[in-house]
């Protein structure tokens, strides 16, 4: 059984730095749709459109806690059979968009979106998901808030696109 509500802590954790600005959870709503969803990097079927937009994050890198300079939407949705998160990276310049392809679980520089998933809702262990521009996954198991391991291969699919607006 699925729970029809999905919360995520997104940079929940405080800063190092007292000083440094601190950022809230944002609490995230998965809808239910009634049909499968494709993963091809596109949004435009309509369960995403019926899903809540979640726009409102901040920086982590350079400046934790900043301004983020570019838009990004992510929805949630989710079917008997799994949970999809489609995102969409606005670019002000996609022509600089950096998508070097790799092999699964090698990070190079380039841009990239990583979902974390704390299922045990104890701010010590969880999952991330990372997909970069090019469509290269990145996965692993994350344990006591500063330690992960890229040796665990969920099952699980991604794909990027690339357009005049940026990337999903």
């Amino acid at each position: 059984m699925f729970l029809a509500t999905l919360s995520l802590a997104l940079f929940a954790t405080a800063p190092a730095d007292s000083a440094a600005p601190s950022t809230p959870p944002i609490e995230i709503r998965a809808t239910r749709i009634a049909g499968a969803i494709v993963v091809d990097g596109s949004l435009a079927e309509s369960a995403w459109q019926s899903a809540e937009v979640i726009s409102r994050f901040s920086q982590r890198d350079p400046v934790e806690g900043g301004t983020p300079s570019q838009r990004t939407e992510v929805r949630v949705v989710y079917d008997d059979d799994a949970l999809y998160v489609g995102a969409r990276m606005f670019d002000t310049a996609p022509d600089s968009i950096l998508a070097p392809l790799s092999r699964r679980d090698v990070s190079v520089p380039g841009d990239r979106f990583t979902v974390y998933l704390d299922p045990y809702h104890d701010q010590r262990s969880g999952y991330y998901f990372q997909v970069n521009a090019a469509g290269t996954m990145i996965d692993g198991t994350l344990q006591n808030d500063d330690w992960n391991d890229d040796s665990w291969d969920g099952v699980w699919q991604a794909h990027a696109k690339r357009d005049a607006q940026g990337w999903s």
